[in-house]
């Protein structure tokens, strides 16, 4: 049996696999025939966009009975739930009355840039497998760790047998050790980070999470402006005195 220490790295073969597994069940459903919820990552929703609403909220929005539509980047600072509100019984309804529901969703989660219900599926405080404790990110140099996308600066994407901590002999013996469902979640991008003993990701829905790479148990999530598509990177806080860690991402 392989020592736990060896498995804490081993958790981002798992995770990445069934992130591969979540995408393929839903492109599965989708072909099956049943009612799929139209996520972001659907690529008809810009074309859905453009075709009925581009015209007047671009990036040069038109005027319309002597007021200026709002602009494109203004939507998108909404909720796809508010956005789908407007569509549907606000001011907007007129306008978008001859779409069906699926496009009027296709649209709202487009422009937010994640699904919609997903404002708080994913808070910790809806969870049932909190760590007890919270301690600060340890250096993530100091142990096994795939830091980021390419694991180093140069993008190379090798990792060492020291750097792992298991060598490629000892990844056929590998077992999957816990697994985590992704609330309202419905494309992952995100690969994961393994570093500090933690495991870092995030979805479409807009929630970025620290699960305990040994047991996989959550020490946070935070809810990002939209769905996130890279790879967290754990890095020193500079000017903060004593050296700190954070975790850095882009939405």
């Amino acid at each position: 049996m392989l020592a736990i220490r060896f498995r804490k790295l081993c958790i981002f073969v798992l995770v990445t696999a069934a992130f591969g597994l979540l995408n393929f069940l839903s492109a599965a459903q989708q072909r099956g025939g049943g009612a799929v919820r139209q996520g972001p990552g659907f690529r008809v929703g810009p074309a859905v966009y453009q075709q009925n609403c581009g015209t007047c909220h671009g990036t040069n929005p038109k005027q319309i009975d002597g007021k200026t539509a709002a602009s494109i980047s203004t939507l998108q600072d909404l909720s796809p739930e508010k956005i789908y509100e407007v569509i549907t019984t606000g001011t907007m309804q007129t306008q978008a009355a001859a779409l069906p529901d699926v496009q009027k969703r296709q649209i709202a989660e487009f422009l937010a840039a994640r699904p919609l219900g997903s404002a708080d599926t994913g808070d910790i405080k809806k969870m049932t497998n909190v760590c007890t404790a919270n301690p600060q990110i340890s250096d993530p140099a100091a142990g096994p760790a795939w830091n980021g996308w390419g694991a180093g600066l140069q993008n190379a994407r090798f990792q060492s047998a020291a750097a792992a901590g298991l060598t490629a002999a000892q990844v056929p013996s590998l077992k999957l050790k816990w697994a985590f469902g992704l609330p309202n979640a419905s494309e992952m991008h995100s690969q994961p980070t393994v570093a500090s003993g933690r495991v870092f990701f995030g979805s479409d829905a807009g929630y970025i999470y620290s699960l305990d790479a040994k047991s996989g148990c959550v020490y946070w999530s935070f809810h990002a402006d939209s769905g996130t598509r890279t790879a967290p990177v754990v890095a020193p806080i500079k000017g903060q005195g004593n050296v700190r860690f954070a975790v850095y991402f882009v939405d």
